[in-house]
């Protein structure tokens, strides 16, 4: 008899606590919430999605202004001494 009150003492107390837990329902958008916060393979997913993003933007925007500048010839000795046969080219992109 004390065995089989035992065993029922533990099974009433098994049930209440498992009680609440079916007790609070929730919707549709709090289980999603849930799952979505429980994967974190989609923080991958999320950063791939803003790198094609910005990549997207990138490839739209036209290329940054460079200016070059290059000298030959400017030291030496002879004729191409200091600047007297030097050649300056310059571009603007």
């Amino acid at each position: 008899m004390r065995i089989h009150l035992h065993a029922a003492l533990a099974a009433a107390a098994l049930y209440l606590t498992a009680v609440p837990a079916f007790a609070e329902p929730i919707t549709v958008q709090q289980a999603i919430d849930k799952a979505v916060a429980a994967a974190p393979s989609l923080d991958a997913d999320r950063a791939a999605i803003d790198a094609a993003r910005a990549a997207r933007l990138q490839a739209g925007l036209k290329p940054n202004d460079s200016i070059t500048v290059e000298t030959e010839n400017f030291v030496g000795t002879g004729y191409y001494s200091v600047l007297e046969q030097a050649e300056i080219t310059a571009s603007y992109n």
